[in-house]
C-alpha cells in the first residue's frame, strides 16, 4: 500500500525561468527584473495553492464542490 500523495510546486527557479521565458515569446519589451519578480511572485501563489489543494485532494480532503 502507497503513502499520502503529494504535490509539489514548481521551484522559484524554474518558475523565474518560465517568466522570463514567457516574456521573451510574447512581449516586444524587455521586462525589468521588478516586473519579473512581480510576475513569479503570483505565479509562485497560485502554484503553492493549487499543489497544497491537489494534496488535499488526493488524500480524501474535505471537498466544498465550489470551484
Amino acid at each position: 500500500m502507497s503513502g499520502p500523495v503529494e504535490y509539489r510546486p514548481p521551484s522559484p527557479e524554474v518558475l523565474e525561468h518560465f517568466v522570463r521565458d514567457f516574456y521573451r515569446e510574447y512581449s516586444d519589451v524587455r521586462p525589468d527584473r521588478e516586473d519579473v519578480l512581480a510576475f513569479t511572485g503570483f505565479l509562485k501563489a497560485v502554484s503553492r495553492a493549487l499543489a497544497k489543494d491537489l494534496t488535499r485532494k488526493a488524500n480524501g480532503g474535505f471537498d466544498s464542490g465550489v470551484e
